[in-house]
């Protein structure tokens, strides 16, 4: 499952839960060129995965950065929060570039929740 011609989702999905990335994973949206994947690994990531020819790109936020009403592809391409990975037609390097950014959006959310805590005293 290293490179491949074409991409599917489904392919995504599995490799994210063999890789360790998610323990359990599902889809919230899905499209001709857009998944949201919720990703649950201790920690609920959303991941928004696009194909765009041989290019494949993700968004990954964290579940608590987002309110559950933007759960949808576009909403999360916008959003500030989050990190972006990109791949042409490699599962695998998208999949561990998903990883090794897991931690620093997770980090961004406990620094959205500390903001927001700072704004309601």
């Amino acid at each position: 499952m290293q490179s491949t011609d074409s991409v599917s989702f489904s392919e995504i999905r599995r490799a994210l839960r063999e890789k360790g990335v998610c323990s359990k994973s599902g889809v919230v949206e899905e499209s001709a060129t857009c998944s949201l994947i919720y990703c649950d690994g201790g920690d609920g990531i959303l991941i928004a995965v696009f194909i765009e020819g041989e290019w494949v790109y993700a968004k990954i936020v964290a579940e608590g950065s987002v309110k559950p009403y933007m759960w949808h592809c576009n909403e999360l391409l916008y959003t500030p929060y989050g990190l972006y990975v990109f791949t042409k037609n490699d599962i695998m390097k998208l999949v561990e570039r998903i990883k090794d950014k897991k931690q620093w959006v997770l980090g961004q959310l406990r620094l959205v929740l500390e903001r927001l805590a700072e704004v309601e005293e």
